[in-house]
């Protein structure tokens, strides 16, 4: 509820620390390849966020608009993006 009150680029970002925490949780971690669930699931709340504040009513219509990072621009400019899966 209180997620789709706030700016798209403040969604990606609140998603996007989250994603950040996992991995340095896991930093030493050797199986690396697991935390591809979490980023999956990280990744499409992000979506379905932006999809009930947009009332887009799918994550692939905000995939479709965003793009598969979540790319969020102003005037041409990216200010945020969702990382991808090895981007750290």
């Amino acid at each position: 509820g209180r997620l789709i009150h706030i700016p798209n680029y403040s969604i990606v970002n609140f998603f996007s620390k989250y994603w950040y925490n996992y991995l340095n949780y896991y930093t030493f971690c050797k199986n690396k390849q697991s935390l591809k669930k979490i980023h999956n699931i990280l990744l499409n709340s992000c979506a379905l966020t932006l999809a009930r504040k947009l009332k887009l009513k799918t994550k692939h219509k905000v995939f479709n608009k965003f793009g598969s990072n979540l790319t969020i621009k102003v005037n041409h400019q990216t200010i945020s993006s969702f990382p991808s899966f090895y981007s750290k």
